[in-house]
């Protein structure tokens, strides 16, 4: 009964899309349950619930073969729908779809940037991919385009009002204009470029073929009658060709009809277009159309006279006018005929389909979807900006919260500053509820998956970089964090294609088996995770503890064997360096208890605030005074600095302690250790010792500093180092210049009033000797042990042993790095052939052709020599825009350069560690400590990063509940 019903309800009403063979829209924006009592008027009012739950899908219009006639006398009885029955139903069912939306967040409970947590009953949308920006736009993107523009056009406005405002400031008022007038420039710009493709594209789509079906046609059609010739037209074309009305061309002269007598009408005359609308003329060809035949005069009524208007076209200009009543025209037979009648009332039922349901439907749905472009251009600018927002915290090492819900953590309150400023973010803030599932994304778990892809995409791009190089050194170290847990770094270094050396953090784990083995495990395990080539790996640089330099079982012998090739280790000359000047320290008793002293000093002057006040009281005092710095126990060439700033306040420390021991009403134990430092302090040995420490400590320091540089290479530091030992045999040698210092020393001690010889003497005493080695035992005694000669011999024992150990360092590194001193400016144009293969055969698997190499080395070693280049950077630099025609001798470079020097950027990347997880962020996860110190220790990469790409990585990595 129900099918019986609508097929008489189609026939009676809506028989015009049977004839066209067009499917009935009535199921569109969701109609009641009976789609059919708005139409007949038999039922006004239905529930909601009804509407809600019988909702169907939106059906397609197909395109029919509009040859058959609509009889007139159906058209006239079929009852039209009013408009406003149509804007009810539209509104309804937004109400109703509004409704829908708030009862399916019943479903689950939401998070608190209303992230719905899907449960057995309630499922989140899969939302699409979002739109490319280069792929050609449609309409209802393009007006959603237009929409933000005229957004900030609002902005413009509120702009202009400040002008005239109390509070105006020319310089801020003038940095906005900048601002709005940049950004409407690049908005309008993207916008013109949009519309102009899209243009072309339906153009081309137009003029491909004249047998282009409906289906497939372009909307855009040409207003020349004689162009639309042998063009089956679609609805869409039938409605632009009407917008654009009949083709009527003015020009002061018509070309004229030869095969007509010069004594009669013989050209097309413009007048005719005043009492006839629908004639038009074809420039191309001459001849006269009529528009709303050629549109819709296919019809069986057509005589061939009638089908000339609408496909030939006419041109006998003398016999368009009539003569008499009984001669009439070919213009008042044609638009007087039933044809032509029949044609323009089909042309005027097609324009009052316009109002009918399923064109405004139409229309209201191209409306909402520009609206839902509008909304999606909005979304990706507030992700940006959340994006932007994120990579700025990150950046600094901040904290983005104190708990998962803290309105009052670092992210959210930018956001907020941010949303006082842009007005797309301060909508986006106070209305969530506008949105599916009430989503703001500044949740905890938001925050993080924003991390994530700042830091995954950081990340790939130094991965990227690294594979691009070829080889590579691995640079690895532990330390303990706040949690104390052991974190390893790891580090490679590489050159770029600019010859640039390149030290770059790649990850940041746990680890729990700190042997020299499962320290290698680790760095290999880290490096797959990398998705970086093993085979790449030509250098490795670690500490000297045992673990890891190791011989037989530390992680540079493991490393070897895991990987089934010898890996060159190169030891840290930071920590070299440093282990070599605390060896030579404690040589020495008086030079050992010399830095106890300082350290006591400084503990007991700083744990006071009292104490410490008064010495930074009497410090300011003194123009050149400096703050007492603690000791460090690992860096011993930190120490240079507290031994200097000791050096200059000497004598402010020796009052302050003065003055705390004559403090009456000060603690007694505290006077009794200002009593003891002051004996201490106010001693030869103390002073010789800070002097003699003090010109030891800056020389030393130089190589560390040198070390520490990233472009700094292997040969250079070596050489540095030789300098310094240099220097340090020519102080042992140098008997007048220590016993300079010891005068000074015994200068300086006499202003301040210390007994130097009696505290000499009291230390070094006349020892009587035993009876058998002097015949008279009364007044047998050894002599006393001579002043300088005494202080000499200590201050020798500390210079030995580190020239000692700074020559054993020296020599173990220049056996690894010794082929490699060819490639200096001043040895590469005397190399042998020897030498060439000796090179080649420590790295076989980069030089295996020694004479290219040194056929290389002959054409460019001149140029390089004569060049101002000191050391290998420079030398490398010389092979820029030759690297083509020289690669073995570039590789050459390439391979030097790549070897390390020390593990200072590691060090370096535990002090950011401790920014980044300090103990007020002390629970923090692996994986998020991972990406903030990727994104922290690679700046120069975030900095660059395009928000717009991380905003769609962002969308796809998982389904989200709005279109960006």
């Amino acid at each position: 009964m129900e099918f019986a019903y609508k097929t008489k309800h189609n026939l009676k009403f809506h028989k015009h899309f049977l004839n066209t063979r067009k499917v009935i829209p009535y199921s569109v924006l969701g109609a009641p349950k009976n789609t059919f009592e708005v139409a007949t008027g038999t039922s006004s009012k239905f529930s909601k619930t009804e509407l809600s739950t019988e909702r169907l899908q939106t059906t397609s219009l197909c395109d029919g073969d509009s040859t058959s006639l609509m009889c007139l006398d159906d058209r006239q009885k079929r009852r039209k729908i009013d408009i406003s029955d149509i804007e009810n139903i539209i509104v309804m069912e937004t109400s109703l779809a509004h409704d829908e939306t708030s009862s399916s967040l019943d479903c689950g409970s939401l998070c608190d940037d209303g992230s719905c947590i899907e449960t057995e009953n309630a499922t989140c949308p899969m939302i699409e991919q979002p739109l490319n920006s280069s792929a050609t736009k449609v309409d209802y993107e393009i007006a959603g385009m237009v929409g933000d523009i005229i957004e900030l056009l609002e902005k413009g406005k509120a702009l202009y009002e400040s002008f005239e405002g109390e509070g105006y400031c020319e310089v801020i008022f003038m940095s906005s204009v900048e601002d709005f007038a940049s950004e409407l420039n690049d908005k309008s710009h993207f916008l013109l470029s949009s519309t102009e493709k899209a243009i072309s594209i339906q153009a081309e789509k137009v003029n491909v073929t004249p047998s282009i079906t409906a289906g497939t046609e372009s909307c855009v059609i040409s207003n020349d009658p004689a162009e639309r010739k042998g063009i089956q037209l679609n609805d869409q074309q039938k409605h632009f060709l009407i917008s654009k009305g009949s083709y009527q061309p003015l020009f002061k002269d018509y070309p004229c009809n030869k095969a007509i007598s010069k004594s009669k009408q013989n050209p097309f005359s413009s007048k005719w277009y005043e009492t006839l609308p629908y004639l038009e003329y074809s420039p191309s060809l001459d001849r006269a159309f009529c528009f709303a035949c050629s549109l819709f005069g296919n019809n069986p009524r057509s005589s061939c006279t009638e089908t000339s208007w609408s496909h030939d076209g006419v041109n006998r200009w003398d016999k368009m006018k009539s003569r008499g009543k009984n001669k009439k025209g070919k213009l008042f037979e044609h638009f007087n005929s039933s044809s032509h009648r029949l044609a323009a009332e089909r042309l005027r039922s097609f324009k009052l389909e316009s109002t009918h349901v399923d064109v405004v439907i139409s229309s209201a749905r191209k409306k909402q979807l520009a609206q839902e472009e509008q909304e999606r251009l909005q979304n990706r600018k507030v992700i940006n900006v959340l994006l932007d927002c994120c990579r700025y915290l990150s950046r600094q090492a901040l904290a983005f919260r104190g708990s998962d819900n803290d309105i009052n953590g670092n992210f959210r309150q930018i956001v907020n500053l941010v949303s006082r400023w842009i007005p797309f973010m301060k909508n986006w803030i106070v209305t969530p509820h506008s949105r599916p599932y009430h989503v703001t994304y500044l949740s905890a778990k938001s925050q993080n998956e924003f991390i994530s892809i700042l830091g995954s995409e950081t990340r790939k791009i130094l991965t990227e970089q690294v594979r691009s190089s070829g080889v590579y050194a691995v640079m690895a170290d532990t330390t303990p964090d706040i949690g104390h847990v052991d974190q390893i770094s790891l580090i490679l270094r590489f050159v770029n294609e600019q010859f640039q050396i390149e030290e770059r953090l790649l990850m940041i784990s746990e680890i729990n088996d700190k042997t020299g083995d499962g320290f290698a495990q680790k760095v290999i395990k880290m490096l797959e995770e990398l998705q970086l080539p093993l085979t790449s790996v030509r250098f490795q640089c670690y500490d000297t503890t045992a673990s890891m330099s190791g011989a037989y079982n530390g992680a540079q012998a493991k490393l070897s064997e895991h990987l089934g090739r010898t890996i060159p280790y190169i030891t840290c000359m930071g920590h070299k360096t440093n282990l070599c000047v605390e060896h030579s320290c404690k040589v020495s008793l008086m030079i050992d208890e010399f830095f106890f002293t300082l350290q006591d000093m400084y503990n007991f002057l700083t744990r006071s605030t009292s104490r410490f006040g008064k010495l930074k009281k009497n410090i300011e005092s003194l123009q050149e005074g400096l703050i007492m710095k603690n000791l460090s126990k690992t860096r011993w060439i930190g120490r240079a600095e507290s031994i200097r700033a000791v050096w200059i306040s000497y004598e402010i420390v020796i009052d302050t302690l003065d003055d705390i021991n004559n403090f009456e009403g000060g603690d007694r134990d505290a006077r009794r250790t200002s009593v003891n430092l002051l004996d201490r302090i106010k001693s030869f040995e103390f002073y010789l010792s800070l002097l003699f420490m003090k010109n030891i400590m800056y020389k030393t320091k130089i190589v560390v500093l040198e070390v520490q540089e990233i472009d700094q290479d292997i040969l250079a530091s070596l050489d540095v180092m030789r300098h310094t030992r240099d220097a340090m045999l020519r102080i042992r040698e140098d008997n007048v210049g220590l016993d300079g210092i010891i005068s000074a020393a015994a200068d300086k001690c006499k202003s301040v009033g210390i007994d130097v010889d009696y505290e000499f003497l009291k230390k070094h005493r006349r020892r009587k000797l035993p009876i058998r080695f002097h015949e008279n035992t009364e007044n047998a005694s050894a002599p006393a042990p001579l002043f300088n000669q005494h202080y000499r011999q200590e201050m020798v024992k500390v210079v030995d042993r580190l020239v000692s150990d700074m020559e054993e360092v020296n020599e173990h590194l220049t056996n690894i790095v010794l082929p490699v001193t060819i490639l200096l400016p001043n040895n590469i144009a005397k190399c042998t052939m020897q030498q060439v293969e000796k090179l080649c055969a420590t790295f076989p698997d980069d030089l295996n052709n020694p004479d290219a190499l040194l056929a290389d080395i002959e054409m460019m070693g001149n140029d390089i020599e004569k060049s101002d280049a000191k050391n290998l950077r420079e030398a490398a630099k010389c092979l820029l825009g030759y690297k083509r025609f020289y690669p073995t001798l570039a590789k050459a470079y390439q391979l030097a350069l790549t070897i390390p020097v020390s593990v200072a950027s590691n060090e370096r990347s535990f002090s950011t560690l401790r920014l980044v997880k300090n103990y007020l962020r002390s629970t923090m996860k692996e994986n998020r400590l991972d990406d903030l110190m990727i994104i922290s220790s690679a700046k120069d990469i975030l900095d660059n990063l395009d928000l717009d790409n991380l905003a769609g990585s962002w969308f796809i990595c998982k389904t989200r509940k709005i279109k960006i």
